[in-house]
């Protein structure tokens, strides 16, 4: 799941610039920076919705983890921004696990929007090994674009013996198109209930019914 939708293109993108392009915002005289404001959306949103997260995972969380960088390019960056993200985060950060790796190999799949089941691997640990046995892992990543990322990370994590694994997106990437049915189709909710922190898709769901 993901706490917001944004577009690529436009004049309201600054979302997107902010957690793709990791833009700082200005605030009055000051500058913000894009890992003090994705915590505090990611905090916040977490506060409102844990029981919603937790239902979906079967208990409480064990573990936190997030998704290191697959880019082509190198070299990628040193430091990926959602540790950062985490460690500023109160209720998140003592659980929090750097336990993927990329395998390079597999980069230019995802980079195609495409899962593999190879694209990550366990750090430190052989194939086959069960060390996140009976763990609930909350996956944290800061953009959600076709989700090959989130799939791949989250079967290698069932792969090393997670119980359960709820993915979260600071931000989903969504390309609105009228031949595009499912696309058409979120975008339309989406701009029919304008974004509050108070409405996750997991209890709004629930409302419904």
């Amino acid at each position: 799941m993901s706490i917001s939708l944004a577009v690529e293109e436009g004049d309201d993108n600054g979302l997107f610039r902010l957690v793709a392009r990791k833009e700082a915002v200005r605030a009055g005289t000051s500058w913000l920076s894009p890992e003090t404001l994705m915590a505090a959306s990611l905090s916040r949103f977490y506060d409102a919705h844990e029981a919603c997260l937790i239902q979906v995972a079967g208990g409480p969380f064990t573990m936190v983890t997030t998704i290191p960088s697959t880019r082509l390019d190198r070299p990628i960056e040193a430091f990926h921004i959602m540790p950062r993200v985490i460690s500023m985060i109160g209720a998140l950060r003592d659980h929090y696990k750097p336990v993927l790796l990329p395998n390079d190999r597999y980069a230019a799949v995802l980079a195609g929007r495409d899962s593999h089941p190879d694209a990550f691997q366990m750090m430190g640990m052989l194939n086959g090994s069960q060390a996140l046995r009976g763990e609930r892992v909350l996956l944290v990543d800061d953009l959600f674009v076709s989700g090959a990322h989130m799939q791949s990370a989250a079967y290698t994590l069932f792969k090393a013996g997670a119980e359960e694994v709820v993915a979260l997106a600071i931000l989903r990437l969504i390309v609105p198109s009228a031949w595009h049915e499912n696309r058409r189709s979120i975008w339309q909710e989406a701009s029919d209930q304008p974004f509050s922190f108070d409405r996750c898709c997991l209890c709004a769901a629930a409302r419904r019914w």
